[in-house]
């Protein structure tokens, strides 16, 4: 334990050998049957992961001009100060620097290679990310291994998370290569049902919001409105997960800044989920809702829900009139610093209003803009044409092809199945409209079943058959200009092919069909479709393979429910000894299949981003 120490220390040991080096600590620490082993090991460890982040500081502050960071991103563990001017995020989750400076970033673009210290810090915290991911469940014994790596390791995340400096919070090229291990860390355990992993990763996630949103807009915006007011909202939540989920969101709610930079960086964002509204809706559900259920939620149980709520509500609206007060005291309504520009609806691009408006005016313009939008959507998603025309009179946007394909891609909320059959329509204009929305996927680089993966990731197929073909052609001619393998040579092999692997995914993976197509089936039906020519075969066998192991899935995020119901009946028909079961186990096998299916589908839309 001594060399790792004066290796990690002295000799400058990096990479795959400083993992190896943090990794034998770690399981001497973990496995050691001796206390003071154990003990030595956590000493250790401890200055090993203290001296590579504080190294990280260090080198920074003298390689470079010290970095400011906000009010609201202080390093001293706080939520931080209550600045009359919310910070801003773009679109992609990194900082947008005001007009006539340099990014906050310090380090520059995220695609600028990481320096050696800045490639220590993310091999040691991708190392804890990665074993905070250890398999357990309430079953686990308290004293096991595997527990207590888990619990090691994220309590040296959220240390690492709230000590940081300038260095570590205001690095995107380093926080770009963290996001992924970090946020599947959060995705497993945030819905474990061991109460000590369950409160430090709420812990982490608060830490997250207050001192790292500007980098982790998107993946905190996903977070927050899948899987924390989900755990809120669910009826098989248990007590001490709403409770707990609660008092982190007051932590949140007590800071006016960060209420504010919410409201401005999603609820007034066109393109983001109104996370503000959804918190404020959520809670007062809560103080409204009766709780109580027996051998589930207690009397006493129910009742300080509802307090823990209506505190909330009251925090939330002391935070906006805090920060309005310092607002109207400070006289920030000109000023230009701390603010980025409002995206444009269509694009996706930073503009500035020409108007010329106060940022107070322009956020409450972007705001009814945003309310409209959501109005067409309900339209839309009861009649296609009806929300089109909604949104034409209201000047949203113009009533040709390429604008209506557009927005409906880019516009939250619309139903999937809604699009496809507006899009599938016969009239020229719905076509041409069809051709905007598929011009905004890009297929390059990836093999057809992917690329049709992607294609039916936004959209459901609808049931009349001449809709799926036009869509389906649609689909073929995108692909075939951006396939660089040569394997193709007319648009009809690609919509055959097409064709042919829905039908294979509907064939495999659906339990009505009792006889499933064989590999040698699937292969005959596809021969002579090139030109004449047949596709090769190792080609046509890889699609069944991938197609077999991983089925297509056009659930999205409101269809989390129907998704686990469906697996709960088929889990609830295969145990016969389930209909035995008390109904606080029932509820907990509810959650784990409910939480499952939220939490796959969370990992595919963090994956995608």
């Amino acid at each position: 334990m001594r060399c790792s120490l004066t290796a990690v220390t002295d000799c400058e040991a990096h990479d795959n050998a400083l993992q190896s080096l943090v990794s034998s600590v770690f399981s001497l620490m973990i496995h050691s049957k001796e206390s003071i082993n154990q003990t030595t090991a956590r000493t250790h460890l401890t200055q090993m992961i203290n001296f590579i982040f504080n190294r990280l500081e260090s080198s920074e502050a003298d390689t470079s001009p010290p970095v400011p960071i906000p009010d609201s991103m202080t390093s001293n563990g706080t939520n931080g100060g209550d600045s009359a001017t919310p910070d801003t995020i773009s679109a992609d989750g990194t900082a947008t620097p005001p007009k006539g400076r340099r990014s906050s970033g310090g380090s520059g673009s995220s695609k600028a290679p990481l320096t050696v210290n800045q490639r220590d810090a993310m091999v040691v915290f991708n190392f804890l990310c990665k074993i905070s991911n250890t398999e357990i469940n309430e079953s686990t014994p308290p004293d096991s291994p595997q527990l207590r790596k888990c619990l090691q390791a994220l309590e040296w995340i959220h240390k690492i998370l709230q000590s940081s400096g300038p260095a570590f919070r205001s690095s995107s090229q380093l926080l770009h290569g963290i996001r992924e291990p970090l946020c599947h860390s959060l995705l497993k355990n945030c819905v474990s049902p061991v109460p000590g992993v369950f409160k430090i990763s709420l812990d982490i996630f608060v830490t997250l919001i207050c001192h790292f949103k500007r980098y982790l807009k998107s993946e905190i915006g996903l977070l927050l409105k899948n899987v924390f007011l989900w755990l809120l909202e669910s009826t098989n939540t248990q007590y001490n997960q709403k409770a707990a989920v609660i008092q982190a969101l007051q932590k949140v709610c007590s800071s006016s800044q960060v209420i504010i930079d919410i409201f401005v960086n999603y609820d007034c964002e066109m393109h983001s989920p109104n996370i503000l509204e959804r918190i404020v809706d959520s809670m007062s559900k809560m103080v409204q809702t009766e709780h109580l259920e027996s051998n589930w939620i207690t009397a006493k149980e129910a009742t300080m829900l509802k307090e823990l709520s209506l505190q909330s509500l009251v925090l939330i609206l002391s935070s906006l009139v805090k920060w309005m007060n310092k607002f109207t005291a400070t006289g920030h309504e000109d000023s230009e610093e701390d603010f980025s520009d409002l995206p444009e609806v269509l694009d996706g691009a930073h503009s500035t209003d020409p108007s010329g408006l106060p940022m107070s005016e322009r956020l409450e313009k972007q705001r009814l803009k945003k309310i409209e939008i959501e109005k067409g959507v309900a339209e839309f998603n009861k009649k296609p044409k009806k929300g089109i025309k909604y949104w034409v009179d209201c000047g949203l946007l113009d009533n040709t092809p390429k604008d209506i394909g557009r927005f409906l891609r880019f516009t939250e909320g619309i139903d999937k199945q809604m699009i496809g059959d507006y899009l599938g329509e016969e009239p020229e204009f719905n076509r041409k409209a069809l051709l905007s929305y598929v011009e905004t996927l890009d297929f390059t680089g990836l093999s057809i079943d992917n690329a049709l993966r992607k294609f039916l990731s936004v959209f459901a197929l609808p049931g009349e058959g001449q809709k799926i073909e036009r869509i389906l052609e649609q689909f073929s001619e995108a692909f075939l200009k951006t396939d660089q393998t040569g394997t193709f040579e007319c648009p009809d092999a690609i919509y055959i092919l097409a064709v042919a692997i829905v039908m294979l995914n509907t064939d495999l993976h659906n339990p009505q069909v009792k006889e499933k197509m064989s590999r040698q089936q699937f292969l005959s039906q596809l021969k002579g479709i090139n030109n004449g020519k047949d596709l090769p075969t190792p080609f046509l066998e890889g699609i069944f393979e991938r197609i077999e192991t991983k089925p297509f899935s056009n659930d999205d995020l409101g269809n989390i429910h129907s998704a686990a119901a469906a697996e709960t009946l088929a889990v609830l028909g295969s145990t016969g000894s389930s209909l035995f079961l008390s109904k606080k186990e029932r509820k907990q096998m509810q959650y784990t299949v409910e939480s499952r299916s939220m939490l796959k589908q969370t990992k595919d839309l963090l994956d995608h981003r």
